[in-house]
């Protein structure tokens, strides 16, 4: 069986060299996020090159990055059930479902109580603010997210659309004015096409607002507001499952309190849509 790369790198710290101290000192105080991170993260964070993380590995005996972190993952315990959503052996298909309920109903306790009031309000306030339109950021998972919300502005009768190419995101922000709302939905807060999307819009004065489970990302720190998703997922930087969920309730929250202020115009419009349901629906 393949020796725990922590308990060799603790073995042989002492003899490394100091950029390798400065690896290894990082992977053995942060070993649960350092799994999760990217060679160029990891190089950054520690303030030395990608040539040095890869000699690192390879000192350890890892043909490439990637491999170090797969043995440091299998070396920590309770690091896999995080990474399956807590599922784990001899569980059936309905233990999963427990267990995925438990941990959004978790991400969204979290969320509620991280979140100020004052924050939801000035959320509100830039959503119906925004004179023109309101553009939605998200590509990959988050699109999905940027999407729905997209629609349930529209049903409220606020000009909104989603923009999930990466392509076309910044594209699309450099169109925008001072009479618009760019929403920026990131998971990680680092997602490059839609940071640049943002920096794009700020310097076309649009007012920006972004969801994200991490406060201290470039991407919270360039909006004018930042809504944070909280979730154990966040804690070890893993895949964001109950996050998307907990993005979803959000602002499906803030869309709820828009339409009750709203409520004879969302009235209106509700019985037309149902009238277009119901047309779209009547031959079958």
């Amino acid at each position: 069986m393949e020796q725990n790369v922590l308990v060799k790198i603790k073995k042989e710290l002492l003899s490394m060299s100091e950029v390798e101290k400065r690896i290894a000192t990082y992977i053995l105080d942060n070993p649960q996020k350092t799994v999760n991170l990217t060679m160029r993260v990891l190089a950054n964070d520690t303030g030395v090159s990608e040539g040095s993380i890869i000699n690192f590995a390879n000192r350890m005996g890892f043909d490439g990055y990637t491999k170090l972190k797969i043995n440091i993952a299998q070396g920590l315990s309770g690091h896999n059930s995080m990474i399956f959503d807590n599922v784990g052996q001899g569980d059936t298909p309905k233990d999963a479902m427990k267990k995925m309920i438990d941990n959004a109903i978790s991400s969204f306790q979290s969320t509620y109580e991280i979140n100020e009031s004052r924050e939801f309000a000035d959320a509100v306030s830039l959503i119906l603010n925004a004179k023109k339109r309101i553009e939605l950021y998200g590509v990959a998972s988050s699109s999905m997210v940027a999407q729905d919300a997209a629609y349930r502005l529209m049903k409220i009768g606020i000009s909104a659309v989603a923009v999930t190419d990466a392509l076309i995101c910044p594209v699309s922000a450099a169109m925008l004015d001072e009479d618009c709302l760019a929403i920026a939905i990131s998971y990680t807060g680092r997602t490059a096409d839609i940071v640049k999307a943002i920096k794009i819009a700020k310097k076309q004065k649009a007012k920006t607002l972004c969801v994200t489970s991490y406060a201290e990302s470039p991407l919270s720190s360039l909006c004018d507001l930042s809504l944070i998703v909280a979730s154990k997922e966040a804690e070890i930087e893993n895949e964001a499952t109950a996050a998307r969920l907990t993005q979803l309730l959000l602002l499906d929250s803030i869309c709820a309190f828009i339409s009750f202020q709203r409520r004879d115009f969302t009235l209106e419009k509700r019985f037309l849509i149902g009238d277009l349901m119901d047309d779209h629906y009547r031959e079958y």
